[in-house]
């Protein structure tokens, strides 16, 4: 007697062997979780996604999905690569191109104001 059991991590590597197999490498649609996964890839190197979930400034689209899946926010591949390439120094002309309405918060942007001193600084001090 086969139980069919659903774990959704083995699902997403089946359906990525499928589309590597037709020959489709990246997926067409990103949840949120994957979506910060291909631009951070760790979540040392970014904002954690608890902040991102909470501040829709910072999600691909200012927080307005392409589609749903399974009650889930998804965004189209090209949406996700667009977003991906945006920095700490573009993120305000990226809202106002994708969300006019939408500017970034206020402790996001002296907590992104912090951190770009930080890191002038350490580049002055590896380039010494």
């Amino acid at each position: 007697m086969l139980i069919p059991l659903e774990i959704p991590e083995i699902n997403e590597i089946k359906d990525m062997l499928e589309r590597a197999l037709r020959g489709q490498a990246a997926p067409e649609w990103y949840t949120l979780e994957q979506a910060y996964a291909l631009k951070y890839g760790s979540p040392d190197l970014g904002p954690s996604l608890v902040t991102i979930k909470k501040c829709r400034a910072l999600q691909p689209c200012g927080g307005k999905p392409d589609g749903w899946q399974q009650s889930k926010k998804v965004w189209r591949r090209e949406t996700v690569s667009r977003w991906a390439q945006v920095t700490d120094e573009t993120l305000a002309a990226y809202l106002a191109d994708v969300a006019p309405e939408m500017k970034v918060p206020d402790f996001i942007a002296s907590g992104l104001l912090k951190r770009s001193r930080i890191d002038s600084r350490l580049l002055q001090a590896v380039r010494a």
